[in-house]
């Protein structure tokens, strides 16, 4: 229910200037599955049908909810562990 729960406030950072979000579905949904989770789910946000952590040279987190937070030049910043606020996501990347 924690990942379900941040979902309001993922897609307010999404409409903002300052970041994107991107999901990425830990169930390994695909395709039509995907699409229709991402509906239901009211997901206003692309969700990545692969799994990003390998392309920044990092393990899969360990538990969920799970944030990976990557910098404007596209370099990995850290893993944030639990559900998210748009404040707390301002606080790691010092943006408050």
């Amino acid at each position: 229910r924690p990942c379900l729960d941040e979902l309001p406030e993922l897609n307010k950072l999404n409409k903002g200037e300052a970041f994107q979000v991107l999901g990425f579905d830990f169930d390994k949904a695909k395709g039509e599955l995907l699409d229709s989770k991402v509906k239901r789910l009211g997901i206003d946000f692309p969700v990545l049908d692969a799994d990003p952590s390998s392309m920044f040279s990092q393990k899969l987190p360990s538990g969920l909810p799970a944030t990976m937070l990557i910098n404007k030049q596209g370099k990995f910043v850290k893993w944030l562990m639990g559900p998210q606020t748009a404040e707390s996501i301002n606080r790691h990347l010092g943006l408050e």
